[in-house]
């Protein structure tokens, strides 16, 4: 039986497996973790895993790697850790040198997933290259039943760790032109010259199809979302300290972590993607929450859940909304249904505790990338990553007794569901 099975072999998986490995390297227990993903390490940063083409640069310094931000009173593992950073690995390739000349370019996608495959090899965490199609409780752990297309296996694990967006398929209706995001990224550039088109969303999905149809010179393209129009990242030095330093957001007022998660991290383009929808004479703005289409004026309109339409006529509305947090639901048996507090997002957010676990919920179920509203946002995504892997090989260790304690949590929280 494994200590920990993380379901996806994304950056959160080998950060913790580089964890895992530097503690072991320095004669300390460590859990047994295995990460299991169709797609292998790093999928969902290359063009099959339907988010990207592959060539989109990461929108987060690489300096943020899978051990950052090496800050914990324990020198001697991050010492160990650092061995596994962005620049070791530049180092390893030889190309660290002319990465500093050309003065530290942000990787393309396919150069971060090189990266992860790196790690995890270095690390020696194994990664199953299969699907997880139910995860059911069994007592105090769980049951992973796994598939390759052709055959169905079962594997036992104390805890369980959810990761990535999920899939990149979902569409607000099943019309034609209306694209998922995998469609879009498949579709190549030549199917979006000339046309016109429309973008649900404000996020960096959204951000990143926009920037793509500017440069396949797109006819019109309009974006349609909730909010009131389309922020920016400023990326200034104490935005990004909140997303470094996640022991600081306990003390936050929860209007005040709505306003910072709303203002930096949901709903935003990043400047380089605003920079290039800037330079598009044809870009427009609707608000509203798109629900299905319509068909008029030789196109498909977008339209909301009261039927008004938002938008002009388009040849293809891409649904760029992003990931959806809680896209794991359909993999739960009904016991680990029944044992899941809630099914709401909103709800969910409020009980993940320090570790990324779900707070009393058995068997141990981690969900890092709902821990921005509770824990801060810097553990949801790719800010943090070696704090965030810290915090559940901890959690994990705790479970199995190895160690009995829960890294430098504060010894106070804020509210019921406090930081």
């Amino acid at each position: 039986m494994y200590d920990l099975l993380i379901v996806g072999a994304g950056p959160k998986a080998a950060a913790i497996g580089a964890r895992c490995a530097a503690l072991t390297s320095l004669g300390r227990p460590a859990p047994t973790v295995v990460a299991a993903d169709p797609l292998g390490v790093g999928g969902y940063w290359m063009p099959d895993g339907g988010w990207t083409d592959g060539l989109q640069r990461l929108g987060t310094a690489p300096e943020k790697d899978l051990g950052f931000p090496y800050t914990s009173a324990d020198a001697e593992l991050d010492e160990a850790l650092f061995s596994f950073s962005w620049c070791a690995h530049l180092r390893h390739r030889g190309t660290y040198d002319s990465w500093i000349d050309r003065g530290r370019p942000a990787p393309t996608h396919r150069e971060w997933a090189e990266y992860l495959r790196w790690g995890v090899a270095r690390s020696g965490m194994p990664v199953i290259r299969e699907r997880v199609t139910e995860l059911e409780a069994d007592g105090a752990g769980w049951l992973a039943s796994l598939t390759d297309g052709s055959r169905t296996r079962v594997i036992r694990s104390r805890s369980v760790m959810i990761t990535g967006p999920g899939p990149a398929t979902r569409r607000i209706t099943q019309h034609p032109a209306v694209w998922s995001l995998a469609r879009f990224w498949s579709g190549g550039a030549a199917e979006l010259r000339g046309r016109r088109i429309v973008i649900l969303g404000a996020g960096e999905s959204a951000a990143a199809a926009v920037a793509e149809s500017v440069r396949a010179d797109a006819a019109e393209i309009t974006i349609v979302a909730p909010g009131p129009t389309v922020f920016s990242r400023g990326e200034s030095y104490l935005e990004n300290r909140v997303y470094t330093h996640p022991d600081e957001w306990g003390g936050l007022a929860e209007a005040d972590r709505h306003a910072v998660i709303a203002r930096t991290d949901r709903g935003v383009f990043s400047k380089e993607n605003q920079g290039v929808a800037a330079l598009f004479g044809g870009l427009r703005f609707a608000r509203g929450a798109a629900v299905s289409v319509l068909e008029r004026d030789g196109g498909v309109i977008p339209v909301d859940a009261r039927g008004a339409t938002l938008s002009g006529a388009a040849d293809i509305v891409v649904d760029a909304r992003g990931g959806d947090a809680t896209w794991f639901l359909g993999l739960l048996g009904a016991d680990a249904a029944a044992a899941l507090p809630s099914r709401r997002e909103r709800d969910l957010e409020r009980r993940i505790d320090w570790n990324c676990r779900v707070e009393d919920m058995s068997p141990p179920l981690f969900l890092p990338t709902l821990a921005a509203f509770r824990q801060g946002p810097g553990l949801a995504n790719l800010s943090c990553l070696g704090t965030l892997a810290g915090r559940v090989v901890d959690g994990v260790d705790v479970l199995a007794g190895d160690r009995g304690g829960a890294g430098d949590r504060p010894a106070a929280t804020v509210g019921t569901h406090g930081g």
